[in-house]
C-alpha cells in the first residue's frame, strides 16, 4: 500500500526539496522488488514524462529515482527495461542543469555496466559524439562522470569507433587536464590512458608533448601524469624513445614536463626499472648536470625512486655512479632542492650500504667552514640513523692510537 501511494505521488509530480521522497520510494522498490516490478513500466514511462518537465527539481528527482532502480533490473527477465532506460536517459543527454545531468551520465554508466556488449556496441555509437559537447561542461560533477564514461566505452567498445575519432576526443580530454578538482583530472589522465591502450601511443603523444610547451603549470602536471599512464599501460620500451627525442629540444618546459613523467613513471612500474636504467644513462646525466636547477630537483626524485626499485637486482654500480653526480648538490640552497637531494641519498644508501656513503661523508665532518660541516654532518646523522649497525666497519681502526699518536688515520 506504501509503494502505491508513493508511486502515485511520484505520478503526479511531486517533489521535495532535500530529496527524501525519491530516497524512500527508492527504498520501497528496492526492499520490495517482487511487489514493485510490476510498476516497472509505469515508472519508466512516468520518468521519460518527467526528464522534459520544465521544473529541474522534478528532473533531477526522476533521473535519481531511475538510477536508484536501475541495479535491481540485472537479472534475464528485465534487461529489456535496462535497454529502455539506457535509450530514455541518452536522450536527455542536452540537460541544463548541471546536477540533474550529471546524474544522468551516472546512469547511462550503471546501465551499460549491466546490458549486454552487443547492445553497448550500437549505444557506444550513439552516446559518444553527444558526450564531446558536455565536456565544455565546467561542473566538477558533470566532468568527472562523463570521464567515467568515456574511459568505460573506449574499454569496451574501442574497436567501433574510428582512431580519428578517438583523436579527436583525446584533443578535447586536454582543457579538462586544466581542471581544479582533483577527482576530474585522475579520471581524465586515466582515460587518456585506455584511449592510448585501444589506438595505439605515437598519434596521442604527440597531442601530449606539444600541450608540454603550455605556459600553464597545472596542464603540464597532468599532461606529465597522462604520459606517464601511457607509458605503464603500453609499455615503457614503447614510448620512451619518443620522449628521449623530445627531450633533445631546447624547451625548457617540455623538458621539466618529460623528467616528471619519467618520475612519476618510476613510481609504480616497479622490478622494470632494471631494464630501463642503461636507456635513460645519458639523459639523467645530462639531466643531473644541468644548470636549471628544477632539472637537477627532477633528476633527484627520479634516481630516489630507481634506486628503490632495483633493490636487490643487481644494478648497485649502476646507482653509484648515478649517485657521483647526485652528491656535488648537496650544498643546494633551495628548499625543494635541498630536500630531494636528502631524499635522493637516503634512497640511495639502502641499496649501496651506509658504510659507502660514509665515505663520501667523512671527508667534510671536519671542514673548516661551518656551514660544510652542518650539511656533511646532518648526511652523516642520517646514515647514522638508518644504517648503525652497517657503519661500525667503516670507523677508523684506533687500537694503537695512544702509543702512535702521530698515526695518520
Amino acid at each position: 500500500e506504501f509503494l502505491e501511494i508513493f508511486f502515485k505521488l511520484f505520478s503526479s509530480g511531486f517533489y521535495d526539496l532535500k530529496g527524501y521522497f525519491i530516497k524512500n520510494l527508492t527504498i520501497l522498490f528496492i526492499n520490495y522488488s517482487s511487489v514493485s516490478f510490476k510498476y516497472i513500466k509505469q515508472m519508466i514511462y512516468v520518468t521519460k514524462k518527467n526528464l522534459k518537465n520544465k521544473n529541474s527539481l522534478i528532473r533531477k528527482a526522476s533521473a535519481e529515482l531511475i538510477i536508484g532502480i536501475v541495479d535491481k533490473l540485472d537479472n534475464y527477465q528485465t534487461k529489456h527495461y535496462i535497454y529502455q532506460i539506457t535509450f530514455i536517459l541518452n536522450e536527455n543527454l542536452n540537460e541544463e542543469d548541471p546536477l540533474t545531468l550529471s546524474i544522468i551520465i551516472l546512469g547511462i554508466i550503471k546501465a551499460l555496466r549491466i546490458s549486454e556488449m552487443v547492445f553497448l556496441g550500437t549505444s557506444g555509437r550513439i552516446i559518444i559524439p553527444k558526450l564531446i559537447p558536455i565536456l565544455k561542461n565546467k561542473d566538477a560533477g558533470v566532468q568527472k562522470n562523463t570521464m567515467i564514461l568515456l574511459g568505460y566505452l573506449a574499454d569496451k567498445m574501442g574497436v567501433f569507433l574510428s582512431p580519428k575519432e578517438w583523436l579527436r576526443i583525446s584533443f578535447s580530454l586536454l582543457d579538462i587536464f586544466r581542471s581544479e578538482y582533483k577527482n576530474v583530472r585522475r579520471n581524465a589522465v586515466n582515460t587518456f590512458g585506455i584511449i592510448a591502450k585501444v589506438i595505439g601511443p605515437q598519434d596521442i603523444l604527440f597531442f601530449l608533448l606539444n600541450n608540454l610547451k603550455v605556459q600553464e603549470r597545472q596542464s603540464r602536471i597532468s599532461t606529465a601524469i597522462a604520459i606517464a599512464v601511457i607509458c605503464e599501460i603500453c609499455s615503457p620500451t614503447i614510448v620512451l624513445p619518443f620522449l628521449i627525442q623530445e627531450y633533445i629540444t631546447l624547451d625548457s618546459n617540455i623538458q621539466n614536463g618529460i623528467l616528471k613523467a619519467l618520475a612519476f613513471l618510476f613510481e609504480f612500474i616497479g622490478e622494470q626499472t632494471k631494464n630501463l636504467i642503461l636507456f635513460l644513462l645519458p639523459l639523467l646525466e645530462s639531466a643531473i648536470s644541468n644548470q636549471d636547477v628544477v632539472h637537477r630537483q627532477i633528476s633527484c626524485n627520479i634516481i630516489q625512486h630507481m634506486s628503490i626499485n632495483v633493490l636487490n637486482l643487481n644494478c648497485e654500480e649502476l646507482i653509484q655512479h648515478l649517485f657521483n653526480f647526485v652528491w656535488p648538490n648537496i650544498f643546494e640552497k633551495s628548499p625543494h632542492m635541498k630536500k630531494a637531494v636528502i631524499n635522493c641519498i637516503d634512497s640511495c644508501r639502502i641499496i649501496l650500504g651506509g658504510s659507502l656513503i660514509y665515505f663520501y661523508v667523512i671527508n667534510g665532518l671536519f671542514h673548516p667552514s661551518k656551514k660544510v660541516r652542518d650539511i656533511y654532518w646532518y648526511i652523516n646523522n642520517l646514515i647514522y640513523v638508518g644504517a648503525q649497525p652497517a657503519l661500525i666497519v667503516s670507523y677508523p681502526n684506533l687500537e694503537h692510537f695512544l702509543i702512535h699518536k702521530y698515526m695518520k688515520i
